[in-house]
Order: structure tokens, then sequence, then C-alpha cells
């Protein structure tokens, strides 16, 4: 999967350089690609999770990803660097939730840790790996 070069660099610029458990959402676009990124500055970062600000990330959606240009399909969030770059248990069960309360099938997971970016997707049983690259 493709993500924009400038997308990576707003998050590389937000999340990968606060706290670990800061967060926000990511969108696709048309041709399936990571094109839209919301940092959820209002989160409660640096607890054990990150917690997504439910009714500022709706209202976002509502108002920027709603004309059919770009749509929500995911969460971005940093893990501290002695954790590894992947999903924990409470990640994906969040993901599941978000996706039973969006009528989705599956959700994207992008973590970050230091500089290191991942790319996860979610199902209802299932959590893999997919390979992520900047498109220019």
């Amino acid at each position: 999967m493709y993500i924009l070069k400038n997308v990576y660099k707003q998050i590389q610029a937000t999340i990968g350089t606060l706290l670990p458990e800061s967060g926000g959402i990511i969108a696709i676009d048309r041709n399936h690609c990571i094109a839209g990124f919301f940092f959820d500055e209002k989160a409660a970062f640096g607890k054990p999770s990150y917690v997504p600000s439910t009714i500022i990330i709706q209202e976002y959606v509502r108002e920027n990803w709603s004309n059919g240009e770009l749509s929500f399909c995911g969460i971005v969030h940093s893990h501290p660097v002695c954790n590894v770059c992947e999903p924990s248990y409470i990640d994906i069960e969040m993901a599941r939730k978000i996706m039973l309360v969006n009528n989705m099938k599956e959700l994207f997971l992008l973590m970050v840790r230091d500089k290191e970016i991942k790319l996860f997707t979610v199902s209802n049983n299932d959590c893999k790996e997919i390979k992520l690259e900047i498109a220019f």
C-alpha cells in the first residue's frame, strides 16, 4: 500500500516526535493510497494507551472527508521505543470496536516507533502487516 509523501512527513513531524501513545486517524483516496491524516492533539497521549478524541475526530471526518475524495480507513499511533512496532492486543481490540461501530470489514493500523513506521490491517479474525511504500 502507498502513502503520500506529505502525509508520511506530517506523521513523522507530529506523532513521530511526541510522547508514545499519541495518535490520529488516516484516510485513503480513490486509488487506495493513504492520502489523509488528522493529528488528534486533544487525545490523552503519554498514557498507557492511545484513546482517541472521538467527538473531535467524528467532526473532522464529517467536515473534511465526507465529500467522497477521502475515506476514513484507520488509526495511527506511536509506541514506546522499548516496545515492538506492532499492534498490541488492546490496539487490535480497539480496531475491532471501531470496525463494528463504523460497519467496516477491515481497519488499518499505522504504528510509529521512533523513526520506524509500519502498516497493519485488522479484520474480525486476523491482523497482519502490509508493505508500506511512500508515493511521491
